[in-house]
């Protein structure tokens, strides 16, 4: 394996995203008091731009139409995540955006092929009634789900960036192990671990930016894209990710079971919320969460799709276990804030 060729892009990532979130420290963070203009939430602006830039001077990448399809979301999700960090857009708007993002890809390209499902194994979408539309429908689902599942996670400084690199870095030696060898993929996802990486040296408490929405709606795009591009890395991003996918779930129900929607939320009942009202410090709350994604990041690349099946459903279980003592600990109704939450 030639090291070169994944160290440089992760290195330019890195450095990026680094020198526009510094310059924009230096010059640019009087405007918040001046004009009245969100400037520490535009930590996303960096990353996507770092993004943007290695991939367009990396001599190694081809940019297929569905490389193209992820570029193009992530200037809209610029844009977009720009004003909803400005003006607070409503959760609908940010639900019919997100769907549209999962109808780039599948324009772009982009399917998935197959799903795992428990004790069954691979099934294959095509082979399922209604297939294309069912293909379309699971991809959708799929982009709006990790795109609210690492949007909810963004609640503590440092919590997504640190959550996402061990994600990109679970993909990336999946992508270049002998089983899939696809260096392209590699190549774009350690690009995106050094860009998050660059924000997090800002971004871990205490904190001089955050993410915000242009941050956490395209980290959660760039999961949920690379996990389909080029072939089914389905089960492994769910099985990294599924500490804060089981907690958006979990949220979801508790809002259904309370009468609430699901979608408007803006309340404190995540783990990483609970976490701090028992006392736990940021600082260990963001170490626990990476050591878990971490841990299961060498246990999704130990094993098979059955294999990974079975350890899902373990930490699934785990998991709900863990948040039942946690809710029973600080209390059934949770805490409120008058924000609006997708």
């Amino acid at each position: 394996m030639d090291i070169f060729l994944y160290l440089s892009p992760f290195l330019t990532g890195f450095v990026i995203s680094t020198a526009l979130l510094f310059t924009a420290r230096t010059l640019f963070l009087r405007m918040e008091s001046r004009f009245a203009v969100p400037v520490r939430r535009f930590g996303g602006v960096a990353v996507i731009g770092s993004f943007a830039l290695s991939i367009l001077m990396n001599p190694h990448l081809v940019l297929t139409p569905a490389i193209l399809g992820i570029i193009i979301g992530s200037i809209g999700i610029l844009f977009f995540g720009i004003l909803d960090d400005i003006a607070t857009l409503s959760w609908k708007l940010q639900l019919a955006f997100q769907i549209s993002l999962g109808v780039i890809l599948f324009v772009s390209g982009l399917r998935i092929f197959s799903l795992p499902v428990p004790f069954v194994g691979q099934v294959f979408v095509d082979t399922l009634p209604g297939g294309e539309m069912l293909g379309i429908i699971v991809l959708i689902l799929w982009v709006v789900f990790v795109t609210n599942a690492l949007n909810w996670a963004d609640g503590i400084d440092g919590l997504l960036p640190s959550i996402s690199i061990f994600a990109f870095f679970a993909l990336f030696c999946l992508s270049i192990s002998s089983r899939v060898d696809q260096p392209p993929l590699g190549i774009i996802a350690v690009v995106l671990a050094g860009a998050v990486l660059g924000l997090l040296v800002f971004n871990f408490p205490p904190s001089y930016f955050f993410p915000g929405t242009t941050g956490s709606f395209f980290i959660g795009f760039s999961l949920a894209s690379l996990s389909i591009l080029s072939g089914a890395k389905l089960a492994t991003a769910i099985l990294v990710l599924s500490l804060p996918m089981l907690d958006a779930i979990w949220v979801f129900v508790e809002r259904l079971r309370c009468g609430q929607s699901p979608f408007r939320g803006g309340d404190l009942r995540h783990l990483h919320y609970r976490l701090r009202e028992l006392g736990w410090s940021d600082r260990a709350i963001v170490l626990g969460y990476a050591a878990y994604t971490a841990l299961v990041g060498g246990i999704a690349l130990s094993f098979g799709s059955t294999g990974k099946t079975i350890a899902f459903l373990v930490l699934s279980i785990l998991v709900g276990v863990f948040l039942f003592q946690i809710q029973k600990r600080v209390g059934l109704a949770g805490s409120f804030s008058a924000s609006q939450e997708l």
